[in-house]
């Protein structure tokens, strides 16, 4: 099978609009405009945060220009990786893509140190390919805290698919720390018609990204792909995306350009609390909990959960939530069914809206020695377990709950001004269905 690595944009030829003699497509006003949307600036601006200390992969299918005013004050450190068949040296392969992808992040988080890397596949340049593994290996021994993948594998064959690219990116992402964001795909009228979930983005342990618009009410982007359907304990399937973050920047518009600005926004939370840069679960957790604008209404049991995943991405609300204590400091761990970890949830008379989100993870094992080899089977790949998220009064009456077969997302809201008032509400993890021998499952707690 021969599958197809494709940029997470609709390649939209536009004029140059700023001041660069470079070949940029996104303008620094439209990135402005992004920040205003994810409440960035206010984070920068409150909470004195601009990504430092924190190290950020960049992995598509080329570099961003490291030589032109795209990088950031940092620098960019990058791998030489394409062997030119006609030269047969190694050269850097550079593209307008990467430069608007890292522009993104860098100006949202300058103050971080970024990689980049590139890989081919066969109906590429003319050179010799580095492979994704090989390229995500590079970012790893870099030490990087996020990788951000704007880009996409597209097949019939792995599309909406819990793939063996997304069961190694689950397995990288579990046992190496590290916070994987990917665009979730667009649509394309001949690699993907029905706007599904590009590989190897159904992993569980990712965040993916879709893309809204950047003005109220912010609705979905008509070539935001998504994952509705067939969700399924038994089929590995899961919902995505996770988070939305605006994807149109002055007409150059994708799920490539609304990832960077999650992955930006996890450098921030980061910087802040430098101890997240190894808690995935909780940082999904908190992303989940803190969205803001008109998408902060959308909850597991909601179709639209399915397409927006928990909504657009809140930078400022994400730490505030963090400065308040409003999640679990270490990843929480549960496994038999039955089992039940509580926490308590002060509620105050200004709250208005309380959200709660549990994120927990998919656990791959792979043999010693072969965990790095992308063409090894798993030693165990256990069926997760599905966990329940309850939430009582302080009366202990039932207030919300969700527990949903094969997701690993949950997210509940209600407004306790309705019935229950202020006070100290219990919020209740419990373990549905156990996982293949019991094993304990890690997640991650937060709201607000």
């Amino acid at each position: 099978m021969e599958v197809v690595l494709e940029y997470v944009d609709n390649d939209v030829e536009l004029e140059i609009t700023d001041d660069s003699d470079t070949d940029a497509t996104i303008s620094l006003s439209s990135i402005e405009d992004a920040m205003e949307v994810i409440a960035a600036d206010q984070a920068i601006e409150t909470y004195n945060v601009t990504g430092a200390g924190v190290k950020i992969g960049q992995l598509e299918a080329a570099c961003p220009d490291t030589s032109g005013v795209f990088v950031n004050p940092n620098g960019c450190n990058t791998l030489q990786r394409v062997k030119n068949s006609s030269t047969g040296m190694y050269e850097m392969v550079e593209s307008p893509h990467a430069d608007n992808v890292h522009l993104i992040m860098s100006t949202i988080a300058p103050d971080a140190t970024y990689y980049a890397t590139g890989f081919y596949n066969s109906n590429s340049v003319s050179a010799s390919a580095i492979t994704f593994f090989q390229a995500v290996e590079w970012l790893l021994a870099q030490g990087v805290n996020i990788i951000n993948m704007s880009a996409g594998y597209y097949d019939d064959d792995i599309l909406n698919k819990y793939d063996d690219m997304s069961r190694w990116v689950d397995h990288i992402a579990y046992n190496h720390d590290v916070h994987f964001v990917k665009s979730a795909g667009n649509y394309h009228w001949k690699t993907n018609p029905e706007k599904k979930i590009s590989s190897p983005g159904m992993a569980y342990n990712i965040i993916t990204v879709g893309a809204t618009a950047m003005t109220a009410p912010y609705e979905i982007e008509s070539y935001s792909a998504y994952n509705g359907d067939g969700i399924g304990r038994y089929v590995f399937r899961t919902n995505k995306p996770d988070i939305c973050a605006p994807g149109n920047f002055a007409g150059k518009i994708g799920t490539s350009y609304s990832t960077p600005l999650v992955t930006a926004t996890i450098a921030l939370l980061c910087d802040y609390r430098p101890y997240l840069k190894t808690r995935q679960h909780t940082v999904k957790a908190i992303l989940a909990a803190s969205t803001g604008k008109e998408t902060r209404k959308y909850v597991s049991d909601q179709n639209d959960f399915a397409i927006y995943g928990a909504g657009i991405v809140d930078a400022r609300a994400a730490i505030w939530l963090i400065k308040r204590e409003r999640f679990t400091y270490q990843t929480g761990t549960i496994s038999a069914r039955g089992e039940i970890k509580t926490y308590e949830m002060e509620v105050t008379s200004s709250d208005t809206c309380m959200r709660v989100a549990l994120a927990y993870a998919n656990r791959i094992k792979f043999a010693e020695g072969e965990e790095h080899d992308p063409n090894a089977t798993p030693m165990e790949e256990i069926l997760m377990a599905d966990l329940t998220l309850t939430v009582y009064a302080p009366n202990g009456d039932y207030v919300t709950s969700a527990m949903a077969f094969g997701k690993n997302l949950l997210v509940v809201q209600f407004d306790p001004r309705l019935h229950y008032g202020p006070g100290t509400y219990i919020i209740e993890v419990k373990v549905q269905e156990e996982g293949d021998n019991e094993r304990p499952v890690n997640f991650g707690l937060a709201w607000r």
